[in-house]
Parts: C-alpha cells; sequence; structure tokens
C-alpha cells in the first residue's frame, strides 16, 4: 500500500511534472513519454488551468466586484467577427503564433530565436492595422502582407547576425530555463491586457485578471522543453477552441 501511495505521488507531482519543473529543477530530468502518459499529463494539466481560471478568473473577482474593491473588467471588442472566424483565428492561428513568440525560443537555436523575433514584430504591424483600420479592409489586408513582409525580413536579418556570433547562447539558454519560461509566461499574461478596456483600476488588479494567463505559460513552457513546440501547439488550440466552444454553446 505504501508502495502503491509513493507511486502515485511520484506520477502526479514529482516525476516529469509542472511542480518540479519550476520549484526542484535539479530534479527534472527529460525522459520520454508514452502517448497514454503524454495524453494522460495533458488531461491532468488542462483540468489544473481550467480549475485556476475558475479560482482567479470567476470566483475571486466576483467576489471583489460584488464587494466594490474591483470593477468588473470589460472585454475590448473592436469589430464583429463572425463565429467560425473568430475559431479560426482564435483557436489555430493566434496560438500558433503565440508559441513561437513566447515558447519556440526557451529551446535555442538560430532559427528558433530568429522567428520568434521576426514573428513579434510581424504581429505588432498586424495589430495595428487590425485596431486602426477596422472598418477598412483593404487597409487591413494591407497591413496582413506588410506584417509577414517584415517578419521575413527581420528573420534574414537576425538568423544571419546570429549565425556569426562567436559564443554559444544554448549552454545560457539550457542553465536559464526555468527563468526564461518564467519570464515569458509573465510577457504572454501582460500582452493580453489588450483584450481588455484598460483603466487605472483594472492596471491596478491586472496581476489578478491576468494571473490564469501567467499559468497557463508555466504551463505551455514545461509542455515546450519536455515534449516540444508541436505538442504546445496542440495544447494550446485545445485549450482555446475548448473556451470557444463553451463561449459559443
Amino acid at each position: 500500500m505504501r508502495s502503491y501511495c509513493v507511486d502515485l505521488i511520484n506520477l502526479i507531482m514529482i516525476k516529469n511534472s509542472l511542480y518540479t519543473f519550476y520549484l526542484y529543477p535539479s530534479r527534472f530530468h527529460l525522459t520520454s513519454l508514452s502517448a497514454g502518459e503524454k495524453v494522460f499529463s495533458y488531461l491532468k494539466l488542462l483540468i489544473f488551468n481550467w480549475l485556476c481560471m475558475i479560482a482567479f478568473g470567476v470566483l475571486i473577482t466576483t467576489l471583489l466586484v460584488n464587494l466594490g474593491v474591483m470593477d468588473e473588467p470589460v472585454i475590448s471588442s473592436h469589430k464583429n467577427i463572425p463565429k467560425w472566424n473568430l475559431i479560426v483565428l482564435s483557436g489555430f492561428v493566434a496560438p500558433i503564433l503565440e508559441e513561437i513568440i513566447f515558447r519556440n525560443g526557451l529551446i535555442f537555436s538560430v532559427r528558433n530565436i530568429s522567428l520568434a523575433i521576426g514573428t513579434f514584430f510581424g504581429v505588432i504591424i498586424y495589430k495595428f492595422f487590425f485596431y486602426t483600420h477596422a472598418a477598412d479592409v483593404r487597409k487591413e489586408m494591407f497591413g496582413a502582407i506588410l506584417s509577414v513582409v517584415v517578419s521575413v525580413c527581420i528573420f534574414i536579418a537576425c538568423y544571419i547576425y546570429l549565425r556569426k556570433i562567436n559564443f554559444d547562447l544554448s549552454i545560457f539558454f539550457k542553465a536559464n530555463t526555468r527563468c526564461l519560461s518564467i519570464a515569458s509566461s509573465v510577457l504572454f499574461a501582460y500582452i493580453h491586457i489588450f483584450n481588455y478596456q484598460i483603466t487605472p483600476n483594472f492596471l491596478l488588479f491586472s496581476p489578478l485578471i491576468l494571473i490564469n494567463y501567467f499559468i497557463g505559460g508555466l504551463i505551455l513552457s514545461y509542455i515546450r522543453v519536455r515534449d516540444g513546440f508541436f505538442y504546445a501547439c496542440a495544447f494550446h488550440c485545445i485549450y482555446n477552441l475548448v473556451f470557444l466552444l463553451i463561449k459559443f454553446r
């Protein structure tokens, strides 16, 4: 019985877990998992992420709003996007772009870092046209084409420059994977601040409002390091799609 309990604890909390990755990184060792172990791991992480969203995004936020301490967060609406377009954008396109920007570079290579930087600037340009020319489809299309061109140019420039650097950055990335994962998760959380109407009260309580994005970033960084970029993208897409299906039920 004791042995069974120890094995269960190792399976749930310690062995190759999110818990170990961030709190006890010296105990964390990359090992290959079977398909069944990966599915079970992802289900646990999805449930954990949803429980955090319910706890922080619903229960605590609602309590503070009802007490009059915090204003209710208002989600920004920049244009009326058809349901299926929103599902494609939020369920597939956005997760893949966010994984490229925030998680792909956690495993260092010249290509990964260059792709992350190029994609970041491309998305910034597209968002500028998206928000400032919402009623003009032609200008938005021009913004999309321009963002792709800029992304490619910056990717090539970064790739060439980083190839010329003599010292090996992979050593730094391997030694600081946990810190880089936490930093990217903070940035990932606060990039979503633009999903809301920004007010002084919102900024004051933004750590609470955005904490679910931060936790999601920690989970996705862990998956990226442990299993690879594809699995982080798949997890992110599934999480967003489940949320959208509930929203449009």
